[in-house]
């Protein structure tokens, strides 16, 4: 089984300062999937992950997940609306499965 290490290389250390977290198992559940998926598999997995969140967070709207969107997120490359602020925008906590409180703590940085 590979690792996020393993998937992300030299980005992992950007990956945990961005996702405030100080070890790789604290990483969000989806890196670790991201690690042991297939290439021709990722966009799918990234795609399942943001309909789940829509869903869970109450969204029924459709979120098309392009190829181009896909790799900007894998490779930490996306935009945010607002650099400082991890709720806005396409970002790491848009693919990582949250609880409440790990959603309000994230909102209240």
């Amino acid at each position: 089984k590979k690792t996020a290490a393993d998937y992300y290389g030299v980005l992992l250390e950007r990956l945990m300062r961005w996702a405030q977290v100080h070890t790789e198992a604290d990483l969000p559940p989806i890196h670790k999937a991201l690690a042991n998926t297939g290439k021709s598999r990722i966009r799918a997995l990234l795609q399942k992950t943001v309909e789940d969140c829509l869903f869970n967070n109450g969204y029924v709207n459709d979120f098309p997940l392009s190829t181009a969107l896909a790799t900007k997120i894998i490779e930490l490359n996306w935009h945010s609306a607002l650099p400082d602020d991890f709720t806005c925008g396409i970002n790491i906590l848009a693919v990582g499965a949250l609880d409440d409180e790990a959603v309000e703590y994230q909102r209240a940085q």
